[in-house]
């Protein structure tokens, strides 16, 4: 093989690659699978990033036990909550350094910063909690502020008890000079703070990485400590982009967010050392000294450093105060004999009778309505359980999961939002669980033919509220929102337990319920306590008020389950209502319109603990809890989501909950462009061709795009508009893993004309990669696989444990984390759905690995893997899943780590899997090759495994492939190498082995789909199938 020259391998370096050869990265993080994707040196904590992963729930057991040993201590509430925060910020260090080589940096109070002996005792105390749990103090950096007190601190726990410290908040130049006179063993200097501040307080509202405020304190600090041969070290910190990063590579250290390093991860580009010792030698700093007042006056006479370093220490302060009261609630459950007895009630009545639900119910017009598809959002306490109960495999049923669900900490024990869809019978009653919470559902929906409109009645749509919360002795009114497709009247209604609509659930006299209006008044007459109330909403066909009809029966009814944490009173004070930006409650969605909802709350009611939000799927959600401010944002993409969508919120403090407030999305109804329509795309533009005599009774100058400015031009027969895609008021938004350019042609007429002419409403779209649409049919162009990806070939290889041509990797195997995974689900073994199998099992293997190949040798592509089955015979009839929507079967399979993107290989535990009974298995998987359109892109992963939320903003996949394994002997026996069968989309043909010889081909409709089982086997003949499926990048839509 011939060498690789340089500046080709570093090419294909990653720019974190690079990096790490010129600095030691360390993760700015307290999330440990963030930890383990990036594998830096070291790791920071500090009281913002514990607070937010206390609140996540895979992380609660830390936090549980940490309150256990603050209890044990003993000792006064302010003693046990201090003993708490002492062991948890220490619990999450020692998790940390399970996954890092280096060391991990816990920070002392920030509320200490003044405080030079307090600090110093708070350290010692960390550091002995480190060494009873077997951590040598070389493996830890305590944080401190560099306040003058905070740096004296450091130089007497580094001089006089050897502890190692990391001085942070550090913004000036002073600050740095006189930590390198204290011989700390490392300095934290806030690059992207330093940015912010300029960008507030100056003119400039953006800088190049060279020019950047931030990079230039960092080089200058580096420069001195290196000229004057200074033993502290440089960390850069608190970076706000991948620029600011470069610009400082050859720093002692980086600490860099989650975020920056997926970036990092994804870039190409070439990286060189910006700072090394020889230009520090060379620079023309002078040596200084600095005394007390010395640094106190040059660190006064820097107005940015002064501020930032106040403003960090009272974010900071901020943090570890809401950690402390999350905690002090925690602690007097836990604690206190009747509290921590009724604390369990709730908890257990929580856990046991009910989680919070309603059904948008949709008639099914294919059978006359007797079936409707039924939208379910369920609110469960927290952790957020799997959907196994519910949806198992082989039902009709669709989940919506999301790497970013609907989930708060208020009230206790905390919540979170299931949501997916299913078809069920019109007349339905049931009670069901998910995980450990039940609830029951109570529709009558029969199918009903309006005769006003010839069509079936809609059901009415009732918005789930987040759960609701109020104060003993404080009346409260919570409107429920409802909303008709048909425009009948609705009204809400307790369920009756005789009816069989709920099971135990009995009225309470402090809740009273309006029935026509479907307002909820808590009296503020109940104890503190959670409380559950079973309503059916319903609808009436409409009559006048002075017509009287003896008996209105209800068209239909569907079920809303809340529930109600009454809590001790503080301060009743007045309701409080957000301001939300439109001011509509119900706004119509064009196709790939882009929604944004912004709300805010005055701030003299101190700062929000969290927003509490329930909606749609894919509901964005970006909150400043500081300045109580939040921005809800939803895409309508292609969906089968209901005509009616609800987003419901409030604002959570720890003492009060704000006003509930609900708005909703209308998805307006998509047709067709008509007949002759042509709407052409391309790389700057799109071009529309509409004939006239498709939009009759339509006044053509009448008509204008998004920007007026843009020409609409027409002749007798025809209207053409050229619409660019960077002008004309051209949308651009982000559609699943597409690019979608949006306008809309429309009537716009004055506002004082009064007309009973038909307006029209045409939403135009292009997504990315070109295409091509005519009239009502359409017409795909789009690349080739083999012109996207080349020549290729993708197969499959079973092998046991060890072995196969990835053996380096098996041997001894390094497992991917797996962030999400399936509900464990096992098969019927009584089933007659399938051929009988030989139940008698002597020995079987344990493990088999699965290889998922590909010969792709595009740097950047990577392999994705949608979907993988088992199943005991051949046909697949009966099939149990390894992996769903990029989702592992946590129970029977891992990832295991390889240094190839363009393959995948897991381990499968056969005493976990849903085979129990044949001696064979037969394993089927979708794959496809993915390939990012940007230098920094990352392909989206549907279990959230590879990168955030955002990672894939424009990406190309190849088509899907299905791949097919032969017979698989789970009884070990003598190695044999099988044959292989290939079969392709054009002709089958046998191909050789493809370890010996590659085979390609020049058709990406013929792409050979090789597949291989070198598992013990008795009978080696093997099967694969390519199936393609192609997306249709342009949709044409019309709306009247």
């Amino acid at each position: 093989m011939s060498s690789v020259s340089p500046d080709k391998r570093r090419k294909m370096e990653s720019a974190l690659s690079q990096l790490k050869k010129f600095t030691v990265v360390v993760a700015d993080t307290g999330d440990f699978n963030a930890i383990d994707e990036y594998k830096p040196q070291d790791a920071t904590t500090n009281p913002s990033l514990i607070l937010a992963a206390a609140k996540m729930p895979e992380y609660q057991n830390l936090l549980d036990q940490a309150i256990k040993y603050g209890i044990a201590k003993g000792g006064t509430e302010e003693e046990q909550v201090a003993n708490t925060m002492d062991k948890l910020f220490v619990s999450f260090g020692l998790e940390i350094l399970k996954k890092v080589p280096g060391r991990v940096s816990t920070e002392v109070d920030a509320r200490l910063s003044f405080d030079k002996d307090t600090m110093v005792t708070k350290a010692l105390k960390l550091i002995s909690l480190y060494e009873e749990a077997g951590i040598s103090k070389d493996r830890v950096l305590i944080k401190l502020s560099s306040t003058w007190e905070g740096i004296q601190a450091g130089k007497e726990l580094e001089e006089k008890h050897g502890v190692h410290c990391n001085m942070t908040l550090l913004f000036s130049f002073a600050q740095a000079v006189a930590c390198a006179e204290a011989k700390v063993t490392l300095i934290s200097p806030f690059v992207g703070r330093i940015l912010d501040w300029h960008k507030e307080n100056t003119d400039r509202k953006s800088f190049e990485p060279h020019e950047d405020p931030g990079v230039l304190s960092v080089t200058k600090i580096f420069n001195y400590y290196k000229k004057f041969g200074y033993g502290t070290v440089v960390m850069g910190a608190s970076f706000r982009n991948t620029g600011e990063v470069k610009a400082l590579a050859g720093c002692d250290l980086l600490t860099i967010s989650p975020g920056l390093l997926a970036e990092l991860s994804q870039d190409h580009s070439a990286i060189s050392a910006m700072l090394s010792v020889d230009k520090a030698k060379a620079c023309d700093l002078e040596k200084i000294h600095l005394d007390e007042k010395a640094f106190r006056w040059q660190h006064n006479e820097d107005r940015m450093a002064v501020e930032k370093l106040s403003d960090g220490i009272r974010k900071f302060a901020a943090d570890a105060v809401k950690l402390e009261t999350m905690i002090k609630e925690k602690i007097a459950v836990a604690g206190d004999p009747l509290e921590k007895s009724a604390g369990a009630r709730f908890k257990a009545s929580f856990l046991l009778r009910c989680s919070i639900d309603s059904v948008h119910v949709v008639p099914l017009e294919s059978n006359g309505g007797n079936t409707v598809r039924a939208h379910f959002s369920v609110t469960t306490p927290s952790p957020c359980p799997d959907f196994s109960a519910v949806c198992a495999a082989g039902q009709d049923c669709q989940t919506h999961l999301t790497s970013t669900p609907f989930t708060g900490n208020l009230p206790a024990p905390g919540w979170c939002v299931r949501q997916w869809q299913t078809t069920i019978p019109s007349a339905y009653k049931a009670q069901l669980s998910l995980g450990s919470t039940q609830f029951n559902v109570t529709i009558n929906a029969e199918p009903y033919i309006r005769s006003s409109t010839g069509r079936l009645n809609q059901p009415p749509y009732v918005a789930l509220p987040p759960p609701l919360r109020a104060q003993a002795d404080c009346p409260q009114t919570f409107q429920l929102s409802v909303k008709d497709l048909d425009g009948d009247r609705v009204q809400c209604r307790f369920a009756r337990e005789d009816k069989g609509e709920c099971y135990n659930c009995p009225q309470h006299s402090f809740l009273q319920l309006d029935e026509a209006k479907c307002m909820l008044t808590f009296t503020g007459k109940a104890p503190p306590g959670q409380y559950f109330l079973d309503l059916m909403v319903e609808d009436y066909i409409p009559v006048p008020k002075s017509i009287q009809i003896l008996e209105n029966k209800a068209l239909s009814s569907v079920p809303v389950q809340l529930s109600l944490t009454v809590e001790s009173n503080t301060n009743c004070g007045s309701e409080l209502l957000g301001t939300v930006a439109p001011q509509e409650d119900l706004l119509f969605v064009l196709p790939y319109q882009e929604v944004k909802l912004d709300v805010s709350y005055p701030l003299d009611i101190g700062s929000v603990d969290e927003f509490a939000v329930v909606g749609p799927p894919q509901l964005h959600n970006k909150n400043d809890v500081v300045k109580n401010q939040m921005t809800l944002a939803w895409i309508r993409s292609e969906n089968n989501l209901t005509r009616l969508l609800p987003i419901c919120f409030a604002a959570n403090t720890k003492s009060f909950q704000s006003k509930l407030q609900c708005v909703w999305l209308y998805q307006r109804e998509m047709r067709t462009l008509p007949t002759g329509t042509e709407l052409k795309c391309n790389q700057t533009a799109m071009t529309l061709v509409l004939p006239l005599a498709s939009i009759p009774n339509i006044l053509v100058n009448e008509l204008q795009l998004n920007s007026p400015t843009c020409p609409i031009t027409s002749n007798s027969t025809h209207l053409t508009a050229t619409i660019s895609l960077n002008g004309c008021g051209t949308k651009t938004v982000h559609s699943g893993l597409e690019l979608v350019y949006t306008n809309t042609l429309r009537t716009v007429r004055p506002y004082t004309m009064v007309s009973r002419r038909p307006t029209l409403v045409l939403p135009l779209a292009c997504r990315i990669p070109e295409v091509q649409a005519r009239g009502p049919y359409y017409t795909v162009e789009m690349p080739s696989d083999a012109e996207v990806f080349g020549d290729f070939r993708v197969w499959i290889e079973v092998h046991q444990p060890g072995e196969g041509s990835l053996s380096k990797y098996t041997k001894n195997p390094r497992f991917m984390p797996n962030l999400r995974s399936l509900p464990r689900v096992r098969r019927d073994t009584g089933s007659n759905s399938s051929p009988a199998v030989n139940t008698k099992i002597t020995t079987r293997l344990k493990e088999l690995d699965l290889y998922l190949m590909s010969d792709c040798n595009i740097l950047k592509v990577e392999m994705v893997v949608t979907k993988c089955v088992e199943s005991e015979t051949e046909d697949f009839k009966v099939s149990n899943p390894i992996m769903d929507q990029g989702c592992l079967n946590s129970s029977s399979t891992s990832e295991i780590e390889i240094n190839k993107n363009n393959s995948r290989v897991y381990r499968l535990n056969l005493d976990s899997m849903a085979v129990k009974t044949s001696d064979v298995m037969y394993i089927m998987c979708n794959i496809s090759l993915c390939m990012p359109t940007s230098p920094t892109g990352q392909c989206l992963f549907e279990c959230g495994r590879a990168g955030s939320q955002n990672a894939v903003l424009g990406s190309v996949f190849s088509r899907t492939y299905t791949l097919r394994s032969g017979q698989v002997s789970l009884i070990p026996n003598t190695f044999v190498s099988p044959s292989v069968t290939s079969s392709t989309t054009a002709a089958s043909t046998v191909a050789p082995n493809p370890a010996e010889t590659p085979q390609t081909t020049k058709n990406p409709s013929s792409i050979t789909a090789v597949v291989i089982s070198h598992a013990p086997t008795t009978t080696s003949v093997t099967t694969a199938a390519v199936l393609i499926t192609i997306s249709v990048f342009l949709q044409k839509i019309i709306l009247y």
